[in-house]
């Protein structure tokens, strides 16, 4: 008898199942479970050996990964700091904490700039400190720094990571004293540094490097001239350094002078139409209504002779009243009316035009010398004593308006134009004196010459301190600053 033939899944060659074709053909379940007890008694064997061969496999892994593993930590080196190299140089400003700026001595050079405030001025973290253009009142000729804007004071300006001496009676620093020519670049951190430093430095810190190990001599000169024609600035530094003892030590003296020219307020066509200020405390003199008013009524009669109609000049205490060389008044502010002096003198606007800053300063003229010197020497490999000196002579001009006052009149002066006995007349108290303001331009400007002296001392050591894994930098410094 043949059998049909089964595929793999139990089926025939048409794919039905066999039993479907064949009602005939049965299995019974003795034969079934008989069939499944031969089957794995044979294949056990064969599992046990594969389970035997991947044991062994695995742990032959374990042990290569293992022995790998030790010899990879045998080799391994601990590093101190990765640094890539490539399109970006490493530097300091890339790894801190701190927002912190770097700015290297090519950058300052380029700006063109023959002060070091006027580069760093340029950076959007500064504002507009104390600078050549600060004439009139306040202005000396010094530099200074001011950090987001918050003022001189708010900032620490530092010199290789110490203090410097203070310029100023408010301990601020001339950023001029510094030698330019040693800069090697200057860092700025305006956040966090006050936790560091202290109050001084709420808005940041300005840390100027200077170029370590000078060798050679070195010859800087420069001139600038404003395009018209004025405003000459001369700068002239000599640098000279060398090492010495086997280079254990390096000493470095720079000598600069610098020499710039006064720009006059009038030179230029800007400022000489828009000279105007807020002050009606003319050179004729001005008459404040104040407290003691007049009546509108006396006010609008003796205007009315000027061509006014009545209201054209309010009586308020904030009125000002001039005088015109024939004894007629006019209106000084509330919109002029009735000058007679020279055109130019007043404006629609009420504001004075017989210009306050007309003997002012657009830059303010000075001479400066200035020594620094330093010596380093090499105790050992790992500490290095140093010594150095800055003086600094700063020489200046500046100029501001004439001065003004207030003085009380009496109404018995003989001199009172009648015009004005009309309104005085009219007041309260008729009887009081009257307040005259008056600016005395006659006699010129008020002039301020200063003179500042600078100089500081400061010895130390510094090193690396390997027991500790730390560094040091001890030193004393002393210095001075004379103003007159």
């Amino acid at each position: 008898m043949s059998l049909p033939s089964l595929s793999a899944s139990g089926r025939g060659p048409g794919g039905w199942p066999v039993a479907a074709r064949n009602p005939h053909h049965r299995t019974t379940p003795r034969r079934s479970a008989l069939a499944l007890l031969v089957a794995q008694a044979l294949c056990l064997p064969a599992m046990a050996h594969a389970e035997d061969s991947a044991t062994a496999a695995d742990a032959s892994t374990a042990g290569a990964t293992a022995d790998a593993t030790a010899a990879a930590a045998a080799t391994a080196t601990q590093l101190d700091a990765v640094t890539v190299t490539g399109s970006r140089i490493a530097r300091l400003d890339y790894a801190s904490s701190s927002p912190l700026t770097s700015v290297t001595r090519e950058t300052l050079r380029e700006t063109g700039t023959s002060t070091l405030e006027e580069a760093l001025n340029q950076l959007p973290q500064l504002g507009i400190g104390a600078n050549k253009t600060n004439a009139g009142w306040g202005g000396t000729g010094q530099a200074t720094l001011n950090l987001r804007g918050l003022g001189p004071q708010r900032n620490l300006v530092l010199l290789d990571g110490r203090r410097l001496q203070p310029a100023t009676t408010d301990n601020v620093v001339d950023v001029n004293t510094i030698p330019y020519a040693l800069i090697e670049d200057v860092q700025i951190i305006t956040g966090g540094a006050s936790a560091v430093y202290g109050s001084d430095a709420i808005a940041g810190v300005v840390n100027i490097r200077l170029k370590e190990d000078f060798e050679g001599i070195r010859l800087d000169s420069q001139f600038a001239q404003y395009g018209e024609g004025d405003g000459d600035t001369s700068d002239l530094a000599l640098t000279l350094g060398g090492n010495f003892a086997e280079d254990r030590g390096n000493a470095v003296l720079s000598l600069s002078w610098s020499d710039r020219d006064g720009v006059d307020f009038m030179a230029r066509e800007f400022f000489r139409k828009n000279p105007g200020g807020t002050d009606f405390r003319i050179q004729t003199g001005t008459y404040e209504l104040g407290a003691n008013l007049p009546t509108q009524a006396a006010v609008n009669q003796v205007f009315a002779q000027y061509g006014a109609a009545p209201g054209r000049v309010p009586v308020s205490p904030t009125t000002y009243l001039g005088f015109n060389d024939d004894g007629t008044l006019f209106s000084a502010n509330k919109v002029p009316f009735n000058w007679r002096g020279p055109d130019g003198q007043l404006n629609n606007t009420g504001t004075q035009l017989n210009n306050l800053n007309q003997f002012s300063l657009i830059q303010v003229p000075l001479e400066r010398h200035g020594a620094f010197g330093r010596v380093t020497y090499r105790i050992t490999d790992d500490i290095q004593a140093y010594g150095q000196f800055n003086w600094s002579s700063l020489h200046s001009y500046v100029a501001a308006e004439g001065g003004n006052t207030g003085i009380n009149v009496p109404v018995s002066n003989p001199f009172i134009p009648g015009d004005l006995r009309t309104i005085l007349a009219s007041r309260a108290n008729p009887g009081a004196d009257f307040r005259l303001h008056k600016r005395f331009q006659e006699a010129g400007p008020r002039t301020f010459e200063r003179d500042f002296d600078n100089w500081q001392f400061l010895a130390g050591a510094k090193g690396s301190l390997h027991a500790i894994n730390g560094s040091l930098d001890a030193y004393a410094r002393n210095g001075s600053m004379r103003a007159r």
